[in-house]
This record gives C-alpha cells, structure tokens and sequence, in this order.
C-alpha cells in the first residue's frame, strides 16, 4: 500500500504519513522549506537522499517515490521514480504521468505488476511526454 509522505528535509524523521493540512498554516499557506535539498536534484540523486534518510531511522520507501517538480506546478503532471532496493542491480528509472494516475502506477511498480521503462516508452510517443492512462 502506498502513502504519501511530504520530505523536504534530510534531518527530520518520517515515520507518519503526511496528512491533508499538515504542511499548511493558519492561513492555508503551504509551510515547505525554499531551501529543500531535493530541490534541482535528477531522480538518481533524490533516490540516494531518500536512502539516506531511511538509513537515519524514516519509514520511507526510497525505491518508488514521486517528484513533485516546478512542472508539476503548471501541468497537474508528477515524476514516478522507480529504483533498486539494497543490493539490487539495475537503474533508477522515471516516467513523468498525469497527476490522476500517479498512485495507480506508482503501486504498481512497487508490486512489480506494472513496468515503469514500457510506461517511460509509451510517454516518449505522447507529444508533450506525459503518460496520461
């Protein structure tokens, strides 16, 4: 099962799922740090920053995660990031989808039901990039 966890600091410990509200105020402003060490980082490196925090006690899940980018802000549309586990071999791959779809995908990588390079290659065929069912 998924859940969705907000991780903009690499010293906090997450160990609860983010709830709706829990990163705004009082005035419904979002509360995110401007200085997120994610922030410009490619998915190979976010997946190492998000080991690094499970390696520091965080009930995370490194291998399969979302990027939620400037993009995101303009098109409704998430990074998927999909990587080896501890000792696994392989790459860590990312396919960008439409916002409505990314749970259903993300779980189904993780189950190892979904393929995330056969979603990046049907993305590649869209015009704008977007995997959008």
């Amino acid at each position: 099962m998924c859940h969705f966890v907000f991780v903009d600091s690499l010293t906090q410990i997450y160990t609860d799922e983010t709830e709706i509200g829990d990163m705004e105020d009082e005035q419904h402003r979002t509360i995110t740090s401007p200085e997120s060490p994610f922030k410009g980082k490619s998915p190979a490196e976010c997946h190492q920053l998000l080991r690094q925090l499970r390696r520091n006690e965080s009930d995370i899940d490194y291998c399969s995660f979302v990027v939620m980018d400037e993009r995101s802000l303009t098109d409704d549309t998430v990074l998927l990031v999909n990587a080896p586990g501890e000792g696994e071999e392989g790459d860590v791959q990312s396919v960008r989808v439409a916002f409505e779809i990314a749970h259903w995908r993300l779980s189904g990588y993780s189950m190892a039901m979904m393929d995330v390079g056969e979603d990046r290659v049907a993305a590649e065929g869209m015009e704008d990039g977007v995997l959008r069912g």
